[in-house]
């Protein structure tokens, strides 16, 4: 086989996004007000798949937008609905791939780890691209094993106070 072929072989074999939304309905936001574009947020929906979310659920902030937005909620039942498929962990990552100039996913801008395979699945998207930082925010008793790449705040602090992320607060941890 020539280079070229290689090439055109290696580009067929490639997903594109469209293609990967097509066939899986995952769907990715890049940065927001407060995020750069070069950070993908990964999304579910809020109290659904929130473990512990027995004493925040009346106030959580990610309902807000799911009522604010319809389009919102239909999009986050989605990504809950391709994360329950066996693919879901080669899609996610073939996603990230398929994503020009990105440096960070963000793991749940809404939603939490609902359950241990999935996030056992997390282990495996985040093993396989060892140059992208993952992070998020959870108070979940199911979460991804500590990686280099991977970088879990709690959510609730040992205290019982809410973590909303403030650097004198992350640093108590």
């Amino acid at each position: 086989m020539t280079l070229n072929a290689a090439k055109t072989a290696n580009r067929a074999a490639r997903r594109t996004i469209k293609a990967i939304k097509a066939a899986t309905g995952l769907n990715m936001a890049r940065g927001n007000k407060k995020l750069d574009k070069s950070i993908l947020i990964f999304s579910l929906p809020a109290v659904e798949t929130c473990p512990n979310c027995v004493g925040c659920k009346g106030r959580c902030y990610a309902r807000i937008a799911e009522r604010i937005y319809p389009q919102v909620l239909p999009a986050r039942k989605r990504n809950l609905a391709a994360t329950q498929c066996a693919t879901f962990a080669q899609d996610m990552i073939d996603y990230i791939r398929a994503c020009r100039n990105i440096t960070a996913v963000r793991i749940h801008e809404s939603g939490d780890y609902y359950c241990a395979a999935y996030a056992q699945a997390w282990n495996t998207i985040i093993a396989a691209l060892p140059g992208i930082t993952f992070y998020g925010y959870t108070k979940s008793p199911y979460r991804p094993a500590p990686a280099a790449n991977l970088n879990i705040v709690e959510s609730i602090l040992p205290d019982g106070r809410v973590n909303f992320g403030a650097p004198e607060v992350i640093d108590t941890i």
